[in-house]
């Protein structure tokens, strides 16, 4: 009996001990979980449209960037260029140039020989002869006032190989004629071409128009040219003719 008594306190203090716990186990707070704010995205700029530019950007549909197309406006200068045939250097001797090749802002047809400083210049230390191995030519796209008179001036002289042979070309202007040179035997030489002066008057019918210079002699050996210039009225009266050399 004794020990029933004991049993039984045994199990009556262990259960107040459990309760006890469980009571300080409930009054302990519960802690706050700590907010942790992550940092605010910065917002992307807009960025406003680029102005309109001729250079635009186009996409490929198969993905990628295609490559950067630029529309250029090309625009002629006034006017007639390189018609002191400086540039490009031909060198001590010359070079030949064939059809459909350029020299400066000539076109050529034929053949034409770019002749450097072995021979006497009209301007500079450069020339051209007319034929190269064959007969050629020279043209160019001027660009000029409607309406307006120019004078077409230019140097010319025999290639004085083959004295016995007339040396001939042609001048146009667009798709007319405006003149025919011949050069007689006159005993010039390499380093005296006794170069010659003319003139032709033109009236630009529109903004571009189209000057021709043009050989009509057979052969390899034609007009030498030099000093190309297309002048307006006031130039012309303003830079008379130079005295032909004797």
């Amino acid at each position: 009996m004794f020990a029933k008594i004991i049993s039984i306190l045994v199990l009556v203090a262990m259960a107040i001990a459990i309760a006890g716990c469980t009571s300080l186990w409930d009054n302990e707070p519960t802690p706050t979980p700590t907010r942790i704010s992550s940092p605010k995205p910065k917002p992307i700029p807009t960025l406003a449209a680029p102005p309109s530019s001729p250079a635009t950007s186009q996409k490929s549909l198969a993905g990628g960037t295609a490559p950067l197309v630029l529309a250029v406006k090309t625009t002629k200068p006034r006017g007639l260029a390189d018609g002191d045939f400086e540039t490009p250097n031909a060198g001590s001797r010359w070079i030949t140039y064939g059809n459909a090749q350029s020299l400066g802002s000539w076109l050529i047809e034929g053949e034409v020989d770019h002749v450097g400083f072995i021979w006497e210049a009209a301007c500079g230390t450069q020339s051209i002869d007319l034929n190269g191995t064959t007969p050629g030519g020279i043209s160019q796209d001027v660009v000029v006032t409607p309406g307006k008179t120019y004078h077409l001036r230019l140097a010319v002289a025999r290639n004085p190989y083959q004295e016995a042979v007339v040396r001939k070309m042609e001048v146009r202007w667009n798709d007319a004629v405006v003149g025919t040179i011949a050069l007689n035997p006159d005993g010039n030489s390499h380093t005296d071409m006794k170069w010659q002066w003319r003139e032709y008057t033109v009236v630009s019918t529109q903004e571009e128009n189209r000057v021709r210079l043009r050989s009509l002699t057979p052969g390899a050996s034609g007009v030498m040219l030099d000093c190309v210039a297309l002048l307006t009225e006031e130039e012309a009266t303003a830079t008379p003719l130079p005295t032909p050399k004797s």
